[in-house]
């Protein structure tokens, strides 16, 4: 009998997490689409930018695909969207010169951060007035202590040595 107990105990409990994860999504989604609009940015090109944004160990597309749960044929096109406005830019993979890595132009790294500080903003306002369950508002107050600061970030390709470091 206990058995049977503590296994309908941990199905609710994940149907709960689901549950609280899936209008965490919703909410956080949402916010993010609102404070992206002015900027005429997609949460998924915004997401494609911010993986760029790590100098040090670039994402592939295949990557991208599988963290934003999207076919590749979605990333290609993201890609060459953000190419075509020249937010990214890209470069031979100095591990195998049959690849190519993207990187951040420095209007990609302006645009990421500007679109940063909006849904930062964004998801301060959404705290602020209560709209979101504790879980969500726990989230929301870990996202907003991240800071991305512009001198992080560098155009330049890392030498093996830093990227060792």
């Amino acid at each position: 009998m206990d058995a049977e107990q503590n296994a309908a105990s941990r199905w609710r409990i994940f149907a709960r997490l689901a549950e609280s994860t899936g209008r965490l999504d919703r909410l956080v989604r949402r916010a993010l689409a609102e404070a992206l609009s002015d900027a005429q940015l997609s949460e998924n090109e915004f997401l494609v930018l911010a993986a760029y944004d790590d100098v040090a160990n670039p994402p592939s597309q295949r990557q991208l695909a599988d963290r934003l749960a999207v076919s590749p044929a979605q990333i290609s096109a993201i890609v060459e969207r953000l190419r075509q406005r020249e937010w990214i830019d890209a470069q031979r993979d100095p591990h195998d010169r049959r690849r190519q890595q993207w990187r951040l132009t420095d209007a990609g790294v302006e645009v990421i951060h500007t679109a940063g500080a909006a849904i930062a903003a964004r998801w301060s306002k959404l705290e602020e007035a209560h709209e979101c369950t504790p879980l969500a508002s726990e989230a929301l107050r870990h996202a907003t202590q991240l800071q991305v600061s512009p001198s992080s970030h560098s155009s330049k390709t890392p030498t093996s040595a830093e990227r060792a470091a």
